[in-house]
């Protein structure tokens, strides 16, 4: 757990020094993904550690939720809900398709389809045992910080 823990400080301090946003959520996971593919032992970590890390992400984002954001959302509820059903149908139409080209399980594929949720994402494929979708959700961490950072870097060009 201490190796997981230091390589997890290393990723959000290097995510922080970068500029990329959420970077104590998304540093340590990318390190330690990549870590896996190097270091020969298997890193562990316990499940009430995680359990204790998800409930803290959730808390830091539920902060943000107030009754004022939810009156600002009542004029544009209808377009949210078409636009995540539509983005709902068409990942579970990608992951069908890429899982029957690729041979890999439909729940490693739709966890590599699926946008946003990365931390919730590997909790369940760690508790799915999904060892092939690890590749995938690689990719998905360096997609999303390569397009969080170049948004941001694009929001400093502009100021």
């Amino acid at each position: 757990m201490l190796r997981v823990l230091a390589f997890s400080l290393i990723g959000g301090y290097l995510f922080s020094l970068l500029h990329i946003p959420i970077p104590w959520m998304l540093g340590p996971i990318v390190v330690v993904i990549l870590t896996q593919f190097i270091y020969k032992e298997p890193l562990k970590w316990s499940g009430k550690m995680r359990d204790l890390g998800v409930v803290m992400v959730g808390t830091v984002i539920g902060i943000q939720f107030n009754i004022s954001l939810f009156g600002m959302m009542k004029s544009i509820l209808f377009y949210m809900i078409t636009l995540n059903v539509i983005l709902i149908d068409g990942s579970i139409g990608i992951a069908f398709l890429a899982g029957k080209w690729s041979k890999i399980p439909l729940k490693a594929a739709v966890l590599a389809a699926m946008p946003g949720g990365l931390g919730q994402i590997i909790v369940f494929a760690e508790e799915e045992k999904l060892k092939k979708s690890a590749s995938f959700l690689i990719f998905k961490s360096f997609g999303s910080c390569w397009s969080l950072g170049s948004y941001h870097l694009s929001l400093q060009v502009r100021s």
